[in-house]
């Protein structure tokens, strides 16, 4: 069993895991696998660890993307990686309205046919609404039995069980437990390059964020309260 790229309008990847235990290395393999399928007709977006990026980006994505980021007319799919989406749930309306955002994703650019999203995420109880809005669940560590218990949601608990063994034994080999669609399997894959991404948000994004955030939401019939716990 290996991952796919389903020809559907929306797929998303959790990735989930502690630091250190690979999590980045699946979305530099997935950029990779996404370019070698669509080539010319699809193009990669990396965001890293910053609600402001996230935000930042999903506001162009959404208003001015080719014109913003220079990119033609041409592509009709996208892979968008946000790494890490621990910093961007710190509390319940921040998640709350991420989740929704996500959610409505492929209907924010009409330009791309699908749209394909993969989110790194440390696990916790905040995460497990995340888990549940991807189709693709890619698990890179299992560090106790608190965390076993709170995915047996996502994973059978035999599976669990095996993969718990496997990375206690030695977390150096890298394994992976991944729930494809419903099919459950463990692999792993070989140390990956970072790729050249066609778009990298960074810092030196100017923007307010408040307000791009509060258009975003209104532009989806949204009510928003402002606070600086959202930014």
């Amino acid at each position: 069993m290996t991952i796919k790229f389903y020809r559907v309008s929306y797929q998303a990847f959790s990735i989930i895991g502690v630091q250190g235990s690979g999590k980045t290395n699946w979305i530099y393999y997935l950029a990779r696998k996404f370019k070698k399928k669509f080539k010319d007709q699809g193009i990669t977006a990396y965001i890293p660890y910053s609600h402001r990026n996230f935000v930042a980006f999903l506001y162009h994505y959404t208003y001015d993307f080719n014109e913003y980021f220079g990119i033609p007319e041409d592509p009709k799919y996208i892979f968008i990686a946000v790494d890490d989406m621990s910093f961007l749930i710190r509390n319940n309306a921040t998640a709350n309205d991420i989740l929704y955002l996500i959610s409505v994703i492929r209907h924010l650019n009409k330009q791309f046919k699908r749209v394909y999203v993969a989110f790194v995420t440390h696990y916790s109880k905040a995460t497990r609404p995340f888990l549940r809005l991807t189709n693709v669940k890619i698990l890179t560590s299992i560090t106790s039995f608190e965390e076993l218990e709170g995915l047996k949601g996502m994973f059978p608990p035999s599976s669990l069980y095996d993969f718990f063994n496997l990375y206690t034994e030695d977390p150096t080999k890298f394994y992976t437990l991944i729930n494809h669609y419903g099919n459950v399997f463990i692999t792993k894959i070989r140390k990956q390059k970072k790729p050249k991404f066609d778009i990298e948000v960074t810092k030196d994004y100017e923007v307010d964020i408040r307000d791009k955030f509060e258009q975003l939401l209104k532009k989806l019939s949204l009510e928003f309260i402002t606070s600086k716990d959202h930014l």
